[in-house]
Order: structure tokens, then sequence, then C-alpha cells
């Protein structure tokens, strides 16, 4: 009687363990965006609607970590840099966060919703240099340190 009680005992035990393990389903990799370049900013980015709350880099990827107001209609954010670079060391460089929104419009009772945007930088490398400062939209800086000394075009 015992041995059939320890039996039962473990036998629920594995069911639960699978019934739990199944329904767990692994995280798939959020994409990656690489870092738009060119000119000037053509305008002035609106950020009323989305927030940067921090800002970090590693292995060559910017995590954006932001908070917004999900419209109804289809959106992305991008990562623009202007192309200009202060004279200074290490070199600054300019990027801004665009939402890009198909119909500006949000829906009734939309809350906040808070995501984790990626983009990799290596475009933004300078040849020369081992550190860039990057100044985003609300004037963070966050620092891109990486070796060696060259540019990844």
């Amino acid at each position: 009687m015992f041995k059939s009680y320890i039996t039962f005992i473990v036998l629920v035990a594995l069911l639960a363990f699978t019934i739990t393990s199944c329904k767990t389903k692994p995280k798939q990799d959020q994409e990656v965006k690489t870092v738009i370049r060119k000119g000037n900013f053509t305008n002035s980015v609106n950020t009323s609607d989305w927030t940067i709350n921090s800002a970090t880099v590693k292995d060559s990827i910017l995590f954006l970590d932001i908070s917004y107001i999900p419209p109804c209609s289809n959106h992305s954010f991008d990562l623009i840099a202007d192309g200009k670079m202060s004279k200074g060391i290490p070199p600054q460089i300019s990027i801004e966060l665009v939402h890009n929104i198909e119909k500006k419009s949000y829906c009734k009772n939309s809350k906040k919703k808070r995501e984790v945007l990626r983009f990799n930088i290596n475009p933004l490398r300078v040849n020369g240099q081992s550190k860039i400062i990057l100044v985003l939209n609300d004037g963070k800086l966050v620092e891109f340190n990486y070796f060696p000394f060259v540019s990844i075009d």
C-alpha cells in the first residue's frame, strides 16, 4: 500500500510538472532594427505620445525602454541619426526616436504600454575612436564604447 501511495504522488507530480512546462512558451527574440543614417532632421519630433524611460548599450545594440499610448492603427518606431558629429572627445552624435503612425488616432481606454526597442548602432561608429556619445531626443546621453578603432560600413 505504501509503494502504491508513493507511486501515485510521483505520477501526480510528474503530471503537474508536464502540464505547467507545456504552458510556458519560449520567448521569441524581439526584432533588432538598424539605425537610419540621413542628413538633417526634417521635422521636429512629437514626443507627447511616448517617453524614453531608460537607454543602455550592450554589444552594439541600443536598448530603449519606452512607454507609449498605442494607436489604433499600425505603427512602428525608427531611430534616425542626423549625420552630424560634434568635434569633442569623445564625439557626440544626435539621434532621434521617431514614432511612425499610420493614422493618428487613439482607441478609447488605451492604456500606456511599456516596451523595449532594440537598435543596431554599429553604423554610427567613428574611425579612430573607441567611444561616442549618443544624444537622444530628450537630451539623454548614452555612451557607446567599442573596440577596435575602426568603423563598420
